[in-house]
């Protein structure tokens, strides 16, 4: 299966197309710097991006993006036991 990592960083930038809500359909009026994506390295050392719970809706979703550092880490923590409990890692 290859190992497999939940990333959030400090992306620096807003993007403008999410806070405008093209990619979710949600206007957002605080600038979304902290971004978390999931990814699996495959065999062949390609990478892929894997879905996970959203930490408020329970939805599966691809990327998330947050205003402020510890609205990050507390849904990075979150997204972290919905994975474990769901897919016991």
């Amino acid at each position: 299966m290859g190992s497999q990592w939940l990333s959030t960083i400090w992306v620096g930038l807003p993007s403008i197309e999410y806070d405008l809500g093209i990619l979710t359909g949600k206007f957002v009026c605080k600038p979304l710097i902290f971004e978390t994506m999931r990814f699996r390295v495959e065999e062949d050392r390609r990478k892929k991006v894997l879905s996970f719970p959203d930490p408020e809706t329970g939805e599966m979703i691809t990327q998330a993006r947050y205003a402020s550092e510890e609205e990050a880490y507390q849904a990075h923590l979150a997204i972290l036991k919905k994975i474990r409990e769901t897919e016991m890692i």
